[in-house]
C-alpha cells in the first residue's frame, strides 16, 4: 500500500509496537503481546520466512524467562493459548480456502 520494502514496513511495525507498549505502561499482556509481534517482525528483517508458531514458541519462552511465575498464571496461560487458536485457526481457513479455489479451477468456474 505505501511502497515500502519488507524491512522498512517490519520496522515501522516494530517501533509502532515498542510505542505502544510505552503508552500502555508495559503491562503484561501488552507485553506478550508486543513480543509476539517484535519476534515475527525480527524473522523479516533478518530476510527469513517467519513461521508464527515458531514466534509464539520463542516468545513464550522469552516471557518464562523473563518472569517464570506466568506458567501458573491464567491470564498468560489464556492469551497464549488464544494466540496459538487464531494462528490454527488462519492455517486451517487458507487451507479451505486454497483447496476449494483449486477445486473451482479444476471445474472451469
Amino acid at each position: 500500500m505505501l511502497n515500502l520494502s519488507v524491512q522498512t514496513s517490519a520496522a515501522v511495525v516494530i517501533t509502532t509496537v515498542i510505542a505502544y507498549a510505552l503508552i500502555a505502561n508495559g503491562r503484561p499482556p501488552v507485553i506478550r503481546d508486543s513480543l509476539f509481534v517484535f519476534v515475527a517482525a525480527i524473522g523479516r528483517i533478518w530476510y527469513r520466512q517467519t513461521s508464527l508458531e515458531n514466534a509464539l514458541a520463542i516468545s513464550t519462552v522469552l516471557v518464562l524467562a523473563w518472569n517464570p511465575s506466568d506458567l501458573f498464571d491464567v491470564g498468560a496461560q489464556i492469551s497464549f493459548l488464544v494466540v496459538l487458536g487464531i494462528i490454527v485457526t488462519q492455517s486451517c481457513c487458507d487451507f479451505v480456502l486454497d483447496r476449494s479455489s483449486t477445486v473451482r479451477s479444476h471445474r472451469g468456474g
